[in-house]
């Protein structure tokens, strides 16, 4: 594992401990811990895509998949469709992922046009949108998003538990280590323990006042491998899996 992962990941795993140190901190566990599973970034390779969709049904966890439309091909629409078929939501995730921050208000939105029409035939109702990285914007440019975002039928797809697992799938990618058993139950452990922690995080930050949770996951190789790891961590922990929009109505 790189110098420059084990920092990150002892800085992410220090983060949530400080909840623990403030002395106004109280112990809180919610009655019922329920979950819905969201992943951003779809498609991806058929090999990754199914074995995230089979780990998903073998488990009984609903899911929806936000989709970058730019990545949509006559191949993969298969996956999207048979994602769909079995059960599985569908929103958008824009056309090319852009980050808000970063374009005008127009250029955003007439990404988020393009995206539309590609996705509307697949996509399930009601039309979910996440934003890419998370970023919404600021002022006017914000608002003027979210003005289109409604006038279009959108709901914004919130996230309470981002799991960062983008930065351990880099890692992943970046050491090509993945017939090394050692390596990879390494890597296997200082995800969950994250992800653990980010969940923990979340519930206090709720004062337990807020009974079902919304995980963001990606599409990658990262989770190929791991979901049905992390999807058992949850289990084991007394976590009920739940639809993105039953978690929704808790909001």
């Amino acid at each position: 594992m790189t110098i420059k992962l084990k920092i990150l990941i002892a800085i992410l795993l220090l983060i949530p401990i400080a909840t623990y140190l403030d002395p106004t901190h109280q112990s809180c566990t919610p009655a019922q811990r329920e979950i819905a599973i969201t992943i951003d970034d779809l498609p991806i390779d058929n090999q990754y895509f199914e074995k995230i969709s089979q780990t998903l049904i073998a488990h009984k966890a609903p899911a929806i998949g936000f989709v970058i439309a730019q990545r949509v091909n006559s191949k993969n629409l298969k996956d999207l469709e048979q994602f769909r078929q079995n059960g599985f939501l569908i929103g958008s995730h824009s056309y090319s992922h852009l980050k808000l921050r970063k374009v005008s208000a127009q250029e955003y939105i007439h990404d988020l046009t393009m995206a539309d029409k590609i996705l509307t035939p697949i996509m399930t109702t009601p039309k979910y949108f996440r934003y890419p990285y998370l970023s919404q914007g600021r002022w006017n440019k914000k608002y003027q998003v979210r003005d289109y975002l409604e006038k279009n039928h959108y709901v914004i797809a919130p996230v309470t538990i981002d799991a960062k697992d983008s930065n351990f799938n880099l890692e992943l990618m970046t050491q090509q280590q993945t017939n090394n058993p050692e390596y990879m139950s390494n890597l296997k452990h200082h995800y969950l323990a994250y992800v653990w922690k980010q969940t923990i995080k979340a519930e206090q930050n709720y004062r337990c006042n807020i009974k079902k949770q919304i995980l963001l996951i990606h599409a990658n190789r990262l989770n190929s491998y791991f979901l049905n790891d992390l999807l058992t961590m949850y289990e084991k922990k007394g976590y009920r899996f739940i639809n993105f929009n039953d978690a929704l109505a808790s909001k």
